[in-house]
């Protein structure tokens, strides 16, 4: 008897080498084969092969932020998007930019330099983190207090969803799916509802002057106090974060705990701010660059890591959370975005961290606020769920998944319950 599924299935894991499947390889789990289309039309067949076949897709990048999320239920099919890699459209004068979706963040930049224009937004591992990871997984940095995130900047979008149907939403739109607004449903969804593969985003001018200070201080509760000082006095600071002796030493500042401010704009506007600052930050010096993009890309080092999300008033929390995690045997690393109310904390040591990380959701719930473990060791998310209470009611968001993905198709399980 003719079985599509598994003949689809026996020929994709014959062309593919055992390299490519371990590259692809989600949470320890390998897919059977791995796919790398080079036209949105080639992945639209796919899609659509796969789906007739009953394959369950996972859409990748260059898998940078594979970690994030639940384990795949089932994955038969990594689906590479490294293959679209092209700037498609740049408008300078109207200020927009339509890019393919595997191109990386970093390369996006660099095409939009001779302009003198850039894409505000600030990730961990730009280099290497495409298009349509940055917003399939939402991901953001610092610069989120002065120029918000992704779908700020985010005009239109094209994926691929059930059926292998290629649809688009957003600005110059042919038509939305199902009356959603395709673009923001899109942000966030883990490769759950489709594939990205192209997405079109307004610009900025990129500033003449862009410094990074750094001040160190006596204490953790002082640095959190004069971070908000900061955000009270005269300033327009890009970001300003605060981080404990720990997360110091990593991205290789003086170990003890600092608040680092990012400037930037015309020349004479970041010098007068620097001429106040030192009255409210004294001893504020100018990071080197590396040090400035390790802090950036803090969330992306190795142990377990969780995202704290919070009023930036409760940021005040964090010295007793410091010291919550050594009673469970724990030593943790802090970097918060101050003006966010988004703590990362990166935990080390043999104590009994499913415990602490309990408590930490409860607190956060408590506050209204939320926990996200963004690295989790595989053995502990068979006893804790990665994302915690979803945002949007569940049967909203089972509606959305079935209105763009009926058969189940994408990434399913990388949202938990949700």
């Amino acid at each position: 008897m003719y079985q599509p599924h598994v003949d689809l299935l026996a020929r994709l894991a014959a062309d593919t080498t055992a390299s490519a499947r371990a590259s692809a390889a989600v949470d320890g789990r390998e897919p059977l084969g791995v796919v790398c289309p080079s036209s949105r039309q080639e992945v639209a067949d796919i899609v659509a092969a796969a789906e007739e076949a009953g394959a369950a897709i996972v859409p990748l990048g260059n898998g940078t932020h594979a970690h994030l999320g639940m384990p795949p239920a089932r994955y038969d099919l990594a689906l590479r998007t490294t293959g679209l890699a092209r700037l498609v459209e740049h408008d300078p004068a109207d200020m927009t930019v339509t890019v393919e979706a595997g191109l990386t963040l970093a390369a996006l930049q660099q095409a939009l330099r001779p302009a003198g224009q850039w894409l505000p937004l600030d990730p961990p591992l730009p280099e290497s983190v495409t298009i349509g990871g940055l917003l399939a997984a939402d991901l953001n940095g610092g610069l989120r207090l002065a120029h918000g995130k992704a779908r700020d900047y985010l005009i239109g979008v094209r994926a691929v969803i059930g059926g292998g149907a290629l649809v688009r939403g957003g600005g110059q739109v042919v038509k939305n799916v199902a009356g959603y607004d395709l673009p923001k449903v899109l942000i966030g969804s883990f490769g759950t509802l489709g594939v990205i593969v192209e997405a079109t985003f307004k610009v900025r001018p990129a500033p003449p002057v862009d410094v990074v200070l750094a001040a160190v201080c006596d204490s953790l509760e002082q640095a959190l106090e004069r971070a908000r000082t900061v955000l009270d006095g005269p300033f327009a600071p890009w970001s300003l974060d605060l981080c404990d002796a720990r997360a110091a030493a990593a991205v290789g500042l003086p170990s003890r705990p600092h608040v680092v401010l990012r400037l930037a704009g015309e020349p004479g506007e970041v010098a007068a701010q620097r001429d106040r600052l030192p009255a409210l930050l004294p001893q504020a010096e100018e990071i080197a660059g590396a040090t400035s993009d390790a802090l950036r890309d803090f969330a992306a080092g190795g142990g377990l890591c969780a995202r704290l999300s919070l009023l930036p008033t409760d940021l005040a929390l964090l010295p007793s959370i410091a010291r919550e995690a050594e009673r469970f045997g724990l030593a943790v690393a802090i970097l918060a975005h101050a003006g966010n109310g988004i703590a990362r904390l990166r935990l080390e040591g043999e104590g009994d961290a499913l415990a602490f990380l309990r408590w930490l959701r409860s607190l956060a719930r408590q506050r209204r606020g939320h926990l996200i473990l963004e690295r989790l060791p595989l053995a502990m998310k068979a006893q804790i769920d990665a994302w915690g209470e979803p945002p949007s009611p569940p049967e909203l968001l089972r509606r959305v998944k079935a209105a763009l993905d009926p058969k189940g198709t994408f990434a399913p399980g990388r949202m938990g319950q949700r």
